[in-house]
């Protein structure tokens, strides 16, 4: 009997993993090719920038950061984003391909999570600890925050995936003895590449993430002892070169520059640090910084009795996940070292905590929640209480973010769609060649799409069509086009709050309707 169980629940985890995988994919792939987010000029800026890619023109500077109170200089990320993401356009000038690299990334963060949350446990039931792995990747899997990021064309998505791969490079190479050098050489030269992506994709991993391979390399230098010093003084040159190397198109316009971005960067470091602020307000900003995640990510909502929930999930799963925990010690330290280094950072930030600038620590709720649950001892009844509400809580925020992940597949796929890309194509196709379009719309909230209608026209319709910017107005023969609904902003900036409206179209008095398709007319201002 209790190997016919054993068998049974073997097969169980398998079949698990195979739905969450499918589940997976499949979503993603479903998000990405109606391209309804490509609305935005950061996303068609990228798209323009690829395509300039392959004119022979190549990015020097990547996106330009978000400048601030504390970042009134402004500075460049380096470009290795645009490599990244520039060779998936090759299958056609289609926005969406632009979103190939995310999403594909968003995928294998999936696998690479439930490796990750293996290799953290120890100590327990070998499938226990293979179907908690496969719960956590299937829980991410689902969340709302990370599959909406990724369907935007947009640096910072694959963060969680790379600093995941940082984490567990680090713990190969501080761990493992008695390994063919080559292989040594080789996860040292991969641990710089990542490093290199990493510096690439956003202002808080360009900050904090060198920090940690900083310390890294000391404690692997004084760690190490079964390594004579010449060969770690080969490693870690090779890890150096592979990053230099990596970045070589931001070197080489550095170079040219005089290194005026570099400069501002440290500039910008030195503004920023130089922020004196009361303990009380720092301690306010790590609590919200790290607490806000209950509501922005695993419970979204507007309710306050949800948010204070949100608030005790987190609380409770941070003390029993740490206090609990007997697995792999130095994995984990590595990954709290990296979550505190962003928190102190955040300390320093007076802006608002968007969800994107909190991609380091995205899925920290996630993983201590799955190491309350391995580590708590169900003998004991307050354990067992404990391991019943995250099981819950567990259980509702996988609810929650499925309703908002139908709300979304709905708003690409439901009769009161929002308008795509390759629906913005169409209708252009439909407009006189020379002809002038205006975007100007002075309603909240409503999107101007200036800069997707001028990528789209110079590089698919080729009408060579005049499109005005939105803050100009529209004169008699413009062309405008109304998409038939718009989904309102959340108030935490990245959401939508799904409340799909009707568009009523500003100029509809005063024009001719020319054309439409199922997601937007076409009209001429008289």
């Amino acid at each position: 009997m209790k190997i016919k169980n054993y068998i049974a629940l073997r097969n169980s985890t398998r079949y698990f993993i195979i739905f969450t995988l499918f589940l997976g994919a499949i979503i993603r792939l479903l998000f990405t090719i109606r391209y309804t987010t490509f609305a935005y000029i950061d996303q068609a800026r990228d798209t323009d920038i690829y395509q300039s890619m392959w004119q022979g023109v190549l990015p020097v500077l990547g996106p330009e950061a978000l400048r601030t109170a504390n970042q009134p200089v402004p500075y460049h990320l380096p470009p290795l984003y645009y490599y990244l993401s520039f060779p998936f356009t090759i299958f056609g000038k289609d926005p969406l391909f632009s979103v190939v690299f995310n999403a594909l990334i968003s995928f294998l963060t999936i696998l690479l999570l439930a490796y990750f949350i293996y290799k953290l446990l120890e100590n327990i039931e070998n499938d226990k600890r293979l179907f908690l792995s496969v719960l956590a990747g299937f829980w991410y899997s689902l969340l709302f925050a990370e599959i909406f990021i990724n369907t935007y064309s947009w640096n910072p998505s694959s963060i969680p995936f790379f600093v995941l791969a940082f984490i567990l490079l680090l713990n190969y190479q501080l761990t493992v003895a008695n390994q063919s050098f080559k292989f040594q050489l080789l996860s040292w030269a991969i641990y710089g590449v990542v490093l290199a992506i990493l510096t690439s994709l956003h202002s808080t991993t360009l900050f904090v993430m060198p920090v940690i391979a900083l310390i890294s390399v000391i404690h692997f230098v004084v760690l190490r002892k079964d390594l004579p010093q010449i060969k770690k003084l080969i490693l870690i040159l090779v890890s150096l070169v592979c990053f230099a190397i990596a970045l070589l198109p931001y070197w080489r316009g550095e170079l040219n520059s005089g290194f005026r971005n570099t400069k501002d960067i440290i500039l910008a470091v030195i503004d920023f640090s130089g922020k004196g602020s009361s303990l009380g307000e720092k301690l306010n900003r790590i609590f919200q910084a790290y607490f806000e995640l209950g509501s922005q990510v695993y419970f979204v909502g507007d309710s306050k009795a949800l948010t204070v929930f949100a608030v005790l999930f987190m609380a409770l799963t941070l003390g029993v996940g740490l206090i609990k925990f007997r697995g792999k010690k130095l994995l984990l330290i590595y990954w709290l070292l990296t979550n505190l280094l962003y928190l102190f950072a955040a300390s320093n930030y007076t802006g608002n905590f968007y969800v994107h600038y909190k991609l380091i620590i995205l899925m920290t709720p996630l993983v201590l929640t799955i190491l309350s649950l391995a580590y708590l001892k169900l003998s004991n009844h307050l354990e067992k209480i404990i391991f019943i509400v995250c099981g819950i809580s567990l259980l509702l925020s996988i609810a929650f973010n499925l309703q908002l992940d139908y709300k979304y597949l709905v708003s690409k796929y439901g009769t009161q769609r929002l308008m795509s890309s390759s629906d913005m194509a169409q209708i252009l196709q439909q407009i006189p060649k020379n002809s002038t379009i205006c975007t100007y719309d002075p309603r909240p909230g409503w999107v101007a799409y200036e800069h997707p209608y001028r990528y789209i026209d110079k590089y698919i319709t080729k009408r060579n069509l005049k499109i005005l910017a939105e803050r100009e107005f529209c004169q008699a023969g413009n062309y405008y086009i109304s998409p038939n609904y718009f989904m309102l902003q959340r108030n935490d900036y990245l959401f939508p709050d799904f409340t799909i409206v009707e568009n009523h179209p500003l100029f509809y008095q005063n024009s001719s309707f020319v054309w439409e398709n199922s997601a937007a007319k076409l009209y001429q201002v008289n």
